[in-house]
Protein backbone atom coordinates (compact mmCIF):
# COMPACT_ATOMS: atom_id res chain seq x y z
CA UNK A 1 0.00 0.00 0.00
CA UNK A 2 2.87 2.41 0.61
CA UNK A 3 3.53 2.64 -3.15
CA UNK A 4 -0.11 3.44 -4.08
CA UNK A 5 -0.22 6.65 -6.15
CA UNK A 6 -3.89 6.85 -7.23
CA UNK A 7 -6.84 6.27 -4.89
CA UNK A 8 -10.27 6.51 -6.48
CA UNK A 9 -13.25 6.05 -4.17
CA UNK A 10 -15.96 7.71 -6.26
CA UNK A 11 -19.69 7.07 -5.81
CA UNK A 12 -19.71 5.18 -2.52
CA UNK A 13 -21.46 5.90 0.76
CA UNK A 14 -18.26 6.94 2.57
CA UNK A 15 -18.70 9.31 5.51
CA UNK A 16 -15.05 9.60 6.49
CA UNK A 17 -11.63 8.70 5.12
CA UNK A 18 -9.13 7.44 7.68
CA UNK A 19 -5.58 6.17 7.42
CA UNK A 20 -4.61 8.35 4.47
CA UNK A 21 -1.39 9.34 6.23
CA UNK A 22 -0.23 5.76 5.61
CA UNK A 23 -0.06 6.41 1.86
CA UNK A 24 3.14 8.47 1.50
CA UNK A 25 3.28 8.09 -2.31
CA UNK A 26 -0.33 9.17 -2.93
CA UNK A 27 -0.58 11.66 -5.80
CA UNK A 28 -4.27 11.50 -6.76
CA UNK A 29 -7.20 11.28 -4.35
CA UNK A 30 -10.66 11.17 -5.87
CA UNK A 31 -13.65 10.69 -3.58
CA UNK A 32 -16.48 12.22 -5.56
CA UNK A 33 -20.15 11.62 -4.79
CA UNK A 34 -19.82 10.35 -1.24
CA UNK A 35 -21.11 11.52 2.13
CA UNK A 36 -17.76 12.74 3.43
CA UNK A 37 -17.82 15.19 6.32
CA UNK A 38 -14.19 14.82 7.40
CA UNK A 39 -10.76 13.51 6.57
CA UNK A 40 -9.51 11.81 9.71
CA UNK A 41 -6.55 9.86 10.94
CA UNK A 42 -5.96 6.57 12.71
CA UNK A 43 -2.50 7.60 13.89
CA UNK A 44 -2.33 8.40 17.60
CA UNK A 45 0.68 10.70 17.13
CA UNK A 46 -1.56 13.08 15.19
CA UNK A 47 -4.04 13.46 18.02
CA UNK A 48 -4.02 15.26 21.31
CA UNK A 49 -5.95 17.66 23.45
CA UNK A 50 -5.97 21.39 24.04
CA UNK A 51 -6.90 23.14 27.27
CA UNK A 52 -9.03 26.23 26.87
CA UNK A 53 -11.11 27.88 29.60
CA UNK A 54 -11.18 24.74 31.77
CA UNK A 55 -12.43 22.67 28.84
CA UNK A 56 -10.51 19.93 27.10
CA UNK A 57 -10.91 19.90 23.35
CA UNK A 58 -9.81 16.72 21.59
CA UNK A 59 -8.50 16.89 18.06
CA UNK A 60 -7.40 14.48 15.37
CA UNK A 61 -5.48 15.60 12.31
CA UNK A 62 -5.03 13.72 9.06
CA UNK A 63 -1.92 14.82 7.25
CA UNK A 64 -1.93 13.68 3.67
CA UNK A 65 1.00 12.92 1.42
CA UNK A 66 3.17 15.91 0.51
CA UNK A 67 3.22 14.47 -3.03
CA UNK A 68 -0.50 14.96 -3.68
CA UNK A 69 -1.15 16.66 -7.01
CA UNK A 70 -4.92 16.29 -7.38
CA UNK A 71 -7.73 16.08 -4.84
CA UNK A 72 -11.32 15.76 -6.01
CA UNK A 73 -13.92 15.97 -3.24
CA UNK A 74 -16.85 17.04 -5.42
CA UNK A 75 -20.37 16.34 -4.14
CA UNK A 76 -19.77 15.52 -0.49
CA UNK A 77 -21.05 16.90 2.84
CA UNK A 78 -18.19 19.08 4.10
CA UNK A 79 -19.69 22.06 5.92
CA UNK A 80 -16.57 24.02 6.90
CA UNK A 81 -13.59 24.81 4.70
CA UNK A 82 -11.21 24.12 7.62
CA UNK A 83 -12.31 20.46 7.60
CA UNK A 84 -10.61 20.22 4.22
CA UNK A 85 -7.74 22.70 4.48
CA UNK A 86 -6.26 21.50 7.80
CA UNK A 87 -5.53 17.94 6.59
CA UNK A 88 -4.13 19.32 3.34
CA UNK A 89 -1.60 21.58 5.06
CA UNK A 90 1.21 19.14 4.25
CA UNK A 91 0.70 19.44 0.49
CA UNK A 92 0.61 23.22 0.07
CA UNK A 93 3.56 23.19 -2.35
CA UNK A 94 2.60 20.13 -4.40
CA UNK A 95 -1.17 20.38 -4.96
CA UNK A 96 -2.05 21.54 -8.47
CA UNK A 97 -5.77 20.65 -8.71
CA UNK A 98 -8.48 20.88 -6.06
CA UNK A 99 -12.18 20.30 -6.67
CA UNK A 100 -14.68 21.16 -3.92
CA UNK A 101 -17.82 21.80 -6.01
CA UNK A 102 -21.17 20.72 -4.56
CA UNK A 103 -20.32 20.60 -0.88
CA UNK A 104 -22.35 22.14 1.92
CA UNK A 105 -19.68 24.75 2.72
CA UNK A 106 -21.05 27.53 4.89
CA UNK A 107 -20.07 31.12 4.22
CA UNK A 108 -19.08 33.24 1.26
CA UNK A 109 -17.88 31.25 -1.76
CA UNK A 110 -15.61 34.10 -2.92
CA UNK A 111 -13.93 34.11 0.49
CA UNK A 112 -13.51 30.33 0.24
CA UNK A 113 -11.83 30.70 -3.15
CA UNK A 114 -9.48 33.40 -1.88
CA UNK A 115 -8.58 31.31 1.19
CA UNK A 116 -7.85 28.25 -0.93
CA UNK A 117 -5.75 30.21 -3.41
CA UNK A 118 -3.72 31.79 -0.60
CA UNK A 119 -3.25 28.43 1.12
CA UNK A 120 -2.09 26.58 -2.00
CA UNK A 121 0.13 28.74 -4.21
CA UNK A 122 0.91 25.76 -6.47
CA UNK A 123 -2.73 25.36 -7.63
CA UNK A 124 -3.33 25.60 -11.36
CA UNK A 125 -6.98 24.44 -11.27
CA UNK A 126 -9.66 25.10 -8.67
CA UNK A 127 -13.13 23.57 -9.00
CA UNK A 128 -12.41 22.53 -12.58
CA UNK A 129 -11.39 26.01 -13.73
CA UNK A 130 -7.94 27.12 -14.81
CA UNK A 131 -6.36 29.68 -12.48
CA UNK A 132 -5.08 32.71 -14.30
CA UNK A 133 -1.92 34.17 -12.85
Amino acid sequence: MSSLTDLRLDANQLETLAGLERLPSLQVLSARQNLLRELSTTKSSNSGSLQQDDKTVRYHRAHLSNRLLLIDLETNKFSHLEQILEPLSTCTSSLTELNLIENDLQGDSMLHQATVLNSFPSLTKLDGRQILV
